[in-house]
């Protein structure tokens, strides 16, 4: 199924459903010594619930 997105066009529908948790909420301690890393791993090196993508 085809979704007509109002600025990117027509979508798969794949892309608007949502598959679980991304554990957003649990965010680092800005104030800690190491929170350029506790950030990077936040926000690049999580689980993907969804499985892979193609």
């Amino acid at each position: 199924m085809l979704i007509d997105h109002p600025i990117l066009g027509p979508r798969d529908a794949a892309e608007f459903v949502y598959k679980g948790d991304a554990m957003l909420i649990h965010r680092p301690d800005w104030q800690a010594e190491d929170a350029v890393a506790q950030f990077t791993d936040y926000g690049y090196l999580r689980d993907n619930p969804a499985g892979l993508h193609r």
